[in-house]
């Protein structure tokens, strides 16, 4: 009797209070206490995946406790499939592993000109693009605020969009290999202003010379290769400086695909093996997968945004991905990029009022035929787990309860003891 009254009372705290209990106030838990509560957890998640859709699809889970190091649940999670959005783990892994968390995405003015002491630019002026995809229309007023800024009123040479930091290949469809487009994506190029380029990227620019009060004589053109050869001299005139972090936030927490294009893109520059952009950003994260130890031989990404259904992971690469993050310096600023379960991205109206609010962050994907949830949860008492579920059928929308009922189950759990 005195067990069932200590059960109850244990599950009205937990059913009503939204505190996680702390770790270091429970009383102490047993290894069979332990073994029966992980017993529990693994019958309630294999009644969650019973369900005929889910029999009849094809699926893999992983699930691992940071705090004990071991694997708490898995099946098929050897299993490649396709990831749809979750690609995006990978792809803002391997360019904050690479580039580092203080790392800046740069778009710099260049200029021709031997003597401007006259505050007058008689030659060439570059602005050299290196894949700032959140450039905006007020950053661009703020490169050339600063060019007036140093009492330069007069422009006579031309101004050159310097396109060379990324290559010729400017569609995802195109370098991605897909026969099916799926979604838009827009441009990807070294140089986009409010997310567009050519004629209205250039309209902008002359706009805000305008705006800038800079008399401008030149024409504004693309350079897909610069030439530098016939200037004696070349110099830095003006840098803008973008935190690479928050072009990752954006992308996690949104699933931007077209910020997962550029960024795809941006890991190239890291890595000029090969010609093509796309074999060097995919040689890139394969080689950081293999020099981690995070097993992924049968995977295959093609783009990325996970827009491909060509993409192929495994829930276990997934997982090991997100556990070997937490070891790195860049894990927190990985964490947080994530989606929160409630409150903010592609999860704020996910998990609402339940065990998972707030102790959810996560990587959503989505196609047609395609369902994933990945990232971290904290359980009552506090320990942290890396999970990944990923689906694969035409049950989409069930695909998401189920990925919901899975992770509140997580965010529930705690390690009961027996009183005797």
């Amino acid at each position: 009797m005195l067990k069932l009254v200590l059960y109850i009372s244990l599950f009205s705290y937990i059913l009503f209070s939204q505190n996680k209990i702390d770790p270091n106030v429970l009383p102490f838990i047993s290894k069979k206490d332990s073994l029966n509560s992980l017993d529990e957890l693994r019958k309630d998640i294999k009644n969650v995946l019973s369900k005929d859709y889910i029999v009849q699809s094809n699926y893999g889970l992983c699930i691992y406790s940071l705090d004990r190091k071991e694997y708490i649940f898995s099946v098929n999670e050897n299993t490649p499939l396709t990831p749809a959005s979750v690609t995006k783990l990978f792809t803002t892994f391997n360019a904050l592993y690479n580039f580092g968390e203080n790392a800046t995405i740069n778009t710099e003015l260049w200029y021709e000109d031997d003597d401007n002491k006259d505050k007058v630019i008689d030659r060439n002026l570059y602005i050299v693009g290196n894949g700032d995809a959140l450039l905006s229309q007020k950053d661009i007023d703020t490169l050339f605020g600063a060019v007036k800024a140093m009492g330069i009123n007069v422009i006579n040479g031309d101004i050159l969009i310097d396109l060379s930091h990324f290559d010729d290949e400017t569609n995802r469809f195109e370098y991605s290999g897909d026969n099916d487009r799926v979604a838009f994506v827009g441009t990807i190029s070294p140089l986009t202003i409010s997310r567009t380029t050519g004629e209205k990227a250039i309209n902008i620019i002359q706009s805000s010379l305008e705006i800038n009060n800079i008399e401008f004589n030149g024409n504004i053109e693309e350079c897909a290769i610069p030439t530098y050869s016939d200037a004696k001299k070349l110099n830095i005139l003006v840098r803008y400086q973008r935190p690479l972090i928050d072009i990752i936030n954006i992308t996690n927490k949104n699933s931007d695909n077209y910020l997962a294009e550029h960024l795809f893109k941006l890991n190239a520059s890291k890595n000029k093996v090969f010609k093509r952009d796309y074999d060097n950003s995919r040689d890139l994260l394969f080689s950081t997968l293999d020099k981690l130890k995070i097993e992924c031989k049968n995977c295959d990404i093609n783009d990325g945004s996970g827009l491909s259904r060509r993409n192929k992971v495994t829930a276990k690469s997934v997982v090991q991905l997100l556990s070997k993050a937490k070891e790195l310096e860049i894990g927190d600023e990985f964490y947080k990029s994530l989606s929160i379960a409630g409150k903010d991205g592609t999860l704020r109206k996910r998990l609402k009022e339940t065990s998972g609010e707030y102790y959810v962050n996560a990587k959503t994907g989505t196609l047609r035929n395609a369902s994933s949830l990945a990232g971290y949860v904290i359980s009552i008492d506090g320990e942290l787990f890396a999970f990944a579920f990923i689906f694969n059928g035409n049950h989409v929308s069930s695909y998401k309860r189920t990925e919901d009922e899975l992770a509140e189950l997580l965010a529930g759990f705690f390690y009961y003891n027996v009183i005797n």
